[in-house]
């Protein structure tokens, strides 16, 4: 019954514009809808996995089960593919790379080429490099197939080097991803340092991640954030939890000023605020612990599961001032308020990730 798990997660985390759109879809699709009685049973389904079990063996043989699972669950990430095509950069440049490949294929070779430049315009805007590698080669690989009927060598060459620069910045970029995911495990594995010589321990990543910092050749958001969060966690982890909250504040007003890269895909950001205001908590600073909060309550998200995520997330900190402040009238008042939305959250494994700490 494993399927079933994963389908119940599924359908209770769709939202209604979703599910709207899902049954839309599905009339369109013709031959036995019996996946579609599946989904209604699930969906209006108020107890629980449990008494989902007992209804689906009533309602199916055990021949039809696992196919109607199966085209159920294919049906809804299609639908919800669909769904969110246009509504992040991502799927804007995977649905250009799509169409330049047809249009070739087609021999419709201007279009072709005004979309590829269009797309590789759009990655670079959005610091979405992996994708304008993938556009760039292929351009590159339809010059070459048309034997380079409409460049120089110069051109051909000025759009290699391109990639090579690209290339470059993500490797960077990888790097220092690598040294960010090595501190952060230390600090979930050994916490702050409690000696010089454990301070001393952790030279090795710092000096990297300087060298990496001062030898990139192009600083973007996605280095700065790295860079900064990096900082924040290796002064939290020294016993400098002065200089983390410096680093905390620069790195929140980098993604203020930087929204365009991370609003279609809030979720870092979320979890980044969450991390630090579990970190202002130990330090006891609850006055700033109000500041990020009132950042999460600014964050705005079509995806039902994240913006329930966010309920519970400021929900949690507010009431963790409330007990550590011994408001407990306040305390109180705020059970009450979130009552009903935690009476009608989505099942718990919506919220698996919730455990993640970043700090």
């Amino acid at each position: 019954m494993a399927n079933i798990l994963y389908l119940f997660g599924l359908v209770k985390s769709l939202s209604k514009s979703e599910k709207r759109y899902f049954k839309m879809s599905a009339r369109l699709q013709e031959g036995d809808k019996v996946f579609m009685n599946l989904f209604d049973i699930i969906d209006n389904e108020k107890k629980g996995i449990d008494n989902i079990k007992l209804k689906l063996k009533k309602s199916f043989p055990k021949a039809a089960f696992e196919p109607a699972c199966t085209h159920l669950y294919k049906a809804i990430m299609r639908s919800l593919k669909s769904f969110t095509a246009e509504k992040s950069i991502e799927n804007k440049l995977l649905n250009i790379i799509s169409d330049v490949r047809i249009l070739f294929d087609k021999g419709i070779l201007k279009l072709c080429f005004a979309e590829l430049e269009r797309g590789k315009k759009l990655a670079i805007k959005h610091e979405r490099y992996f994708l304008f590698l993938q556009l760039a080669r292929t351009e590159l690989h339809y010059i070459t197939t048309l034997e380079f009927s409409h460049i120089n060598e110069a051109d051909l060459i000025k759009r290699q080097e391109k990639i090579t620069d690209i290339l470059y910045s993500e490797l960077f970029i990888n790097k220092h991803s690598s040294l960010f995911e090595i501190l952060y495990h230390r600090f979930h594995d050994q916490g702050v340092m409690r000696s010089d010589q454990e301070i001393e321990k952790l030279n090795d990543l710092v000096l990297e991640e300087f060298q990496v910092n001062a030898n990139e050749r192009y600083h973007s958001f996605q280095s700065d954030k790295l860079h900064l969060h990096f900082q924040s966690l290796y002064f939290l982890m020294t016993g400098n939890p002065e200089q983390s909250l410096k680093e905390f504040y620069q790195l929140n007003k980098l993604f203020e000023e930087n929204t365009s890269r991370w609003e279609d895909e809030p979720v870092y950001y979320i979890y980044l605020l969450h991390g630090i205001t579990t970190s202002l908590r130990w330090m006891k600073k609850y006055e700033d612990m109000h500041f990020f909060i009132n950042r999460l309550k600014m964050i705005k998200t079509a995806v039902s599961s994240l913006e329930v995520l966010l309920h519970h997330l400021i929900y949690q900190h507010e009431l963790a001032i409330a007990l550590d402040l011994r408001k407990f009238n306040e305390g109180l008042l705020l059970i009450h308020e979130y009552e009903k939305q935690i009476v009608n959250a989505p099942p718990p494994n919506v919220f698996a990730t919730t455990q993640l700490q970043i700090s």
